[in-house]
């Protein structure tokens, strides 16, 4: 999939490109007065792009891959898709769920939709399909999250107030979700999506439209051609010179930094006191501005006990 992109958009904009971006060509199918607003591909034999009025087009092979304007029976705009394949066969057609404004939520299999009855009559935004292709997530209007175990045919509302919520994504660590959403709301899961924990990450008075969080960093694509980072800072040592150290002695360890640190961050070298615990460290180095991978010198107390129990470590 990696040479594959595909983006949808207003007045039947529903764009392919094959070779990382370098040519496209749009869907001849994509229906040029409807705005598609969701869209997402399983493999690169079957994806959809769907949108306003119920309407979809569904990329598969008939005949030959393309495209295929099939629209389903709702009347109501789609907002997100997600869509999954059992078979890696480019002949083997795929499954689609969409969402959409009150509730409307539709399937696809075998070249059609089935209509579902919705769960809520709020607006859905956005839906995340776990791996299991059967799990699903959906946010929406006044804080929604639901959750349903069986691809829509029953769902558990796990939110139902705040801030509407635009978009969710998986996180950072397996069992991480993420959800954004208007005002600057962030909630975050961290037992598989069961459930959800508002955060406050200082985006209040921006609208958070997408959310894409990939290790080690993530970014929130906010309203307003703002693009909020955050990161998943991790610093470690990877190596000590020496391991066998006197009072005075000088040595060395090397550092890994993975995330966004930024201008002026000190990384310090601490030992712990004679039991091994850092209540009361002491700093014996320091570096400022390291790069990705890079070392630090350190010196050993002049008042250092004979010990097996030291231990150092490496703060920012």
């Amino acid at each position: 999939m990696n040479n594959y992109i595909c983006i949808a958009g207003d007045q039947g904009t529903v764009t392919f490109s094959n070779d990382k971006g370098v040519s496209w060509q749009n869907s001849a199918q994509a229906q040029s007065l409807i705005n598609y607003r969701g869209v997402h591909f399983a493999d690169t034999s079957f994806g959809a792009a769907v949108g306003d009025a119920g309407d979809a087009v569904i990329y598969h092979w008939v005949g030959g891959l393309g495209w295929a304007h099939i629209p389903s029976a709702q009347t109501n705009k789609f907002n997100a898709v997600a869509c999954y394949k059992t078979s890696p066969s480019i002949f083997a057609d795929g499954f689609a769920m969409a969402v959409g404004d009150t509730g409307i939520i539709s399937t696809y299999s075998s070249g059609s939709w089935t209509n579902l009855t919705p769960p809520t009559t709020k607006n859905i935004n956005g839906i995340y399909l776990f791996s299991d292709n059967v799990t699903v997530l959906a946010v929406g209007q006044h804080g929604l999250i639901m959750r349903s175990p069986d691809f829509g045919g029953s769902w558990v509302t796990l939110n139902n107030t705040g801030y509407t919520l635009r978009d969710i994504s998986e996180g950072l660590t397996p069992n991480q979700i993420i959800a954004v959403g208007d005002s600057g709301a962030v909630f975050v899961s961290n037992d598989g999506g069961n459930t959800f924990v508002e955060n406050t990450v200082g985006f209040n008075t921006t609208n958070l439209k997408g959310v894409s969080a990939k290790d080690p960093r993530g970014a929130f694509a906010g309203s307003g051609n703002v693009l909020r980072v955050f990161t998943s800072d991790t610093l470690s040592i990877t190596y000590v010179s020496d391991s066998v150290l006197c009072p005075g002695d000088n040595f060395k360890v090397a550092i890994d930094l993975k995330g966004l640190f930024g201008t002026g961050n000190t990384v310090s070298l601490q030992l712990s006191d004679s039991s091994g615990t850092f209540a009361a460290p002491t700093t014996i180095g320091s570096i400022l501005n390291p790069v990705a991978i890079d070392t630090i010198s350190g010196t050993m107390p002049g008042n250092t006990k004979a010990c097996l129990l030291y231990r150092l470590r490496a703060t920012s």
